[in-house]
This record gives C-alpha cells, structure tokens and sequence, in this order.
C-alpha cells in the first residue's frame, strides 16, 4: 500500500464504505492538498449524505457532496440486470469524478478501489481517464487488512458499517428502477437492518430485495474477506420476526431467503 507521488491538488471520492474512508485518512495525513467529495446518487440510505458528512467531521475531514441524483437515475432507466446497471452507474461515477476535478483545478483522482472490487469485476477497473490521473492506494489489499487497518487508525465508526455496494440499491432492485421502488426498498432495508442488528450474530452483510413480483428476497452472509461467503445461520423465531415485520409493515405478499453461497454467485443479487 503507498500513495503514488502527485502533482498538484488530488480530489478523493469518498462513499462511507471503510475502504474509501481509509482512502481519505491516508490521503489527509500524507499532507497532500485535498478535497473530498461524496457524489449523491439516489441510489444510497436514506440520509445518507448527512450522515457521512457527521462521520467524515469527527475525524477532521470535510466532504462536499454532489447531488446527481437526476443524472444516475436517467442513465439506469432502461437498464434491467444488475451488470448493466453496474456499468452505466460506474461510468456516470467516473464522468461525474472529473467534473469534479474541473471544478477543483486538479487532475488527479483517488479511489478507494481494493483488491476484492478487482477480482469481482474483471472489468470494474478504470483504465483511461484522458489527462486526469488515477490514484488508488489500497487496489492491492484485501477486505479483511482493510477493515483491520481502518480500526488501527481509529476509524472505528467506518470499519463497522454494514455492506454497501458501490451501486447502491440499484442491484438490490430486481429489474428497472423507479423512484416509488427506491422509497420502498429503503425503508426495508431500515427495518432489515435494525431487526437483524439484535441478533447475536456477526453478518458480513444482511439486506432485502425487491423482486419484480414484490416481493422480498432476504440475503444474509457470513465471510472473512468477502470472496467467499455461506448462508448466515439464523433460528426459528430470528425468521418470523424478520419476514412477519416485513409482511405487517410494508406492500409485501412474500418473503423469501437466499440460500446461495459465494463464490457459486456473488454476495449482491446479480
């Protein structure tokens, strides 16, 4: 891991997930001139620029945040499996990355890319960005270092955050995404995360799906470093309580749960 020497300002691309937030703490005290950005999609938690906002202060970082909520939705909208909506959704990312640089008269780009989003995706890899240039620290480190490096930093608060994909809830919706299925699977997840987050368990990633019947598909893990994964073991009453809240409090007939390990498919439903 080391930061590749640059010249001039570097704009660092920050989402809340614990490997760009170790990004920008390696990059704030290196003593580069930075500037921090968080491109809100629409396709995150709810309230989620406000909160990293808080996050990203208690640890002496201010994050600017670009609201693209418009452009990302408008680029998925005919986009019906979850590869294509990875691919458009990466390619307005890094458009949207270097506007921001323009903005802030810089060339020079620092992901939080790591080693898992490169053996996931073969393809995920930015490799031309014209003139601007592409730092991307950890690209060479696994989950596990990750999350063990960020608590040795004291960023605690980051390395504990649930499984986020970089696409947000736009492959955790089956099919075309729309604005009333984004209210919907947001206020699901809220109640997925908040039931599961009792259980005495140590999951590398819970959340729903909404399918296009409308119904709910539950996908629970556990791994290591995220490159392979088994069902998370879940009781009786653990399962009542999730799939009866779920029917009680939102438009839902179903509710099923994903028994499909990793790597035989990935941890998100793609």
């Amino acid at each position: 891991m080391e930061l590749v020497v640059v010249e001039g300002p570097v704009v660092v691309l920050v989402s809340g997930g614990v490997d760009s937030s170790l990004t920008a703490h390696l990059v704030k005290e290196s003593g580069l001139t930075a500037s921090y950005w968080f491109i809100d999609n629409g396709l995150q938690r709810k309230g989620e620029a406000s909160k990293l906002r808080g996050m990203f202060s208690r640890i002496g970082i201010k994050v600017n945040v670009l609201n693209g909520r418009r452009d990302f939705l408008k680029v998925i909208k005919n986009c019906e499996t979850g590869e294509e909506k990875r691919d458009a959704i990466g390619e307005a990312l890094v458009k949207k990355a270097m506007d921001i640089a323009d903005i802030e008269g810089s060339k020079n780009l620092v992901f939080g890319t790591i080693k898992n989003d490169l053996l996931v995706c073969e393809n995920c890899s930015v490799t031309d960005l014209g003139r601007y240039k592409l730092v991307e620290p950890l690209r060479d480190m696994l989950k596990e270092d990750v999350i063990r490096l960020a608590k040795g930093y004291g960023l605690r608060e980051f390395a504990k955050r649930q499984h986020f994909p970089g696409v947000g809830f736009a492959v955790r919706i089956e099919g075309k995404v729309t604005l009333q299925k984004l209210k919907l699977i947001g206020e699901i997840t809220d109640f997925v995360e908040g039931v599961v987050q009792n259980f005495e368990a140590d999951y590398y990633a819970y959340f729903p799906i909404l399918l296009k019947t409308g119904n709910v598909l539950l996908r629970i893990v556990e791994s290591d470093q995220g490159l392979e994964a088994k069902v998370g073991k879940l009781n009786q009453e653990q399962m009542n309580n999730l799939a009866g809240g779920i029917m009680k409090r939102f438009p839902v007939n179903r509710v099923f749960l994903d028994l499909t390990p990793k790597p035989l498919n990935y941890i998100e439903y793609m």
